[in-house]
Order: structure tokens, then C-alpha cells, then sequence
């Protein structure tokens, strides 16, 4: 039998609610005036200490956030210029 890594902090990273990646996104897209990068910001503040989510350089946190998985690393960034998360 294999043994094969556990991949729960990253689950519950990206589903927990109200906070997880995704809740937390849905949640900005259906506010008054979606911001991508307040809800990135909004990420690095509360997962921060989070063991799935990852360490970006400053410099990047503005527009990425990056998820670590079984896998590896995961960045995951922003469009700010011409992109809306509104409908």
C-alpha cells in the first residue's frame, strides 16, 4: 500500500468558510466594489501563518498569492489592469 501526502491544509485553505481562498473571493465578488487587490491583501493578512499558504517577497504580495500542496508551490496572481471581478 502506498502512502500518499495528506493534502488537508490545503483543502481547507482553499474551502474553509467564511475564510478560505475561495468563500472569501466569492464573498469580495458579491460586495459593492470588488477589489482584486484588496482581497489579495486581505489573504496574505489572515492566512499568513497558514502552513499551506506560502511565503511571497514583498514585492509580490500586492498581486499574488501562492498555495503549497503535495505537489509543490502554487503562485497565483492578479490582473489589476483592465480586469474586473464584477459581472
Amino acid at each position: 500500500m502506498s502512502d500518499w501526502p495528506s493534502n488537508s491544509a490545503c483543502v481547507e485553505l482553499l474551502s474553509a468558510t467564511p475564510d478560505g481562498v475561495l468563500p472569501s473571493l466569492d464573498s469580495v465578488c458579491r460586495g459593492p466594489r470588488p477589489s482584486e487587490a484588496g482581497w489579495v491583501a486581505e489573504l496574505h493578512k489572515q492566512h499568513k501563518d497558514h502552513p499551506a499558504f506560502a511565503k511571497l517577497h514583498p514585492k509580490e504580495r500586492f498581486n499574488s498569492f501562492a498555495v503549497t500542496h503535495f505537489a509543490g508551490t502554487v503562485k497565483y496572481s492578479i490582473a489589476t489592469q483592465g480586469a474586473s471581478f464584477a459581472p
